[in-house]
């Protein structure tokens, strides 16, 4: 009788070995779901448009419940098979233009920011934090309800919101890419295989 207690004790411990084995399987194998379909996503950069934050191939996660905030890099929805990355300047209802000497502004809810812009890039020596486009044209758009503004980090060539006006709808944006995800984007391309 010992003998057989004891071995019906073992297949219990077995059985409810497996079963919280299994639980945690399911448990993993839902949230890789959740993660995939409704959370992370990898994009592969195209195009010089982020230069020198961003090059092309290179990879990047996008998260899709991010809430955007201004200075953030978002992927914005263009068309059904055309998606940009770019940085968010300007939420609906914000007043952005640039002056004479090329500096950004924005105006929030009636306070103005001359923006700092250190991810800003630029040729033939202008200074870091300015932008002039080609033809050296200023620019100065205020906002819909439902219209954002954003901007390449290579200013000289980006197709953004300063040839586009009232192209980029809110509702556009696809999700966020963190600044933690840009600096760490060479150290985390094993966990894309992944997602």
């Amino acid at each position: 009788m010992i003998r057989r207690s004891a071995l019906l004790g073992q297949e219990e411990d077995n059985e409810t070995w497996l079963n919280v084995l299994l639980c945690v399987l399911v448990v993993i194998f839902a949230f890789l779901l959740f993660t995939k379909y409704f959370w992370l996503q990898p994009i592969e950069v195209e195009g010089s448009s982020m230069n020198m934050t961003l090059y092309t191939r290179d990879v990047v996660l996008m998260d899709k419940l991010a809430k955007p905030q201004r200075g953030d890099v978002v992927i914005v929805k263009v068309t059904e098979s055309t998606r940009y990355i770019k940085r968010l300047i300007g939420l609906p209802g914000d007043r952005i233009y640039s002056d004479e000497e090329g500096f950004v502004y924005r105006v929030t809810d009636g306070v103005t920011t001359r923006l700092d812009e250190p991810y800003a890039y630029f040729l033939f020596g202008y200074k870091k934090g300015t932008y002039k486009d080609r033809d050296y044209r200023t620019f100065d758009v205020t906002l819909s309800s439902d219209e954002i503004f954003v901007m390449g980090d290579n200013r000289w060539n980006s197709n953004d919101s300063r040839a586009r006006v009232n192209q980029f709808k809110y509702e556009s944006i696809l999700g966020v890419v963190h600044q933690w995800v840009i600096d760490e984007r060479y150290s985390l391309g094993w966990i894309y295989q992944y997602i």
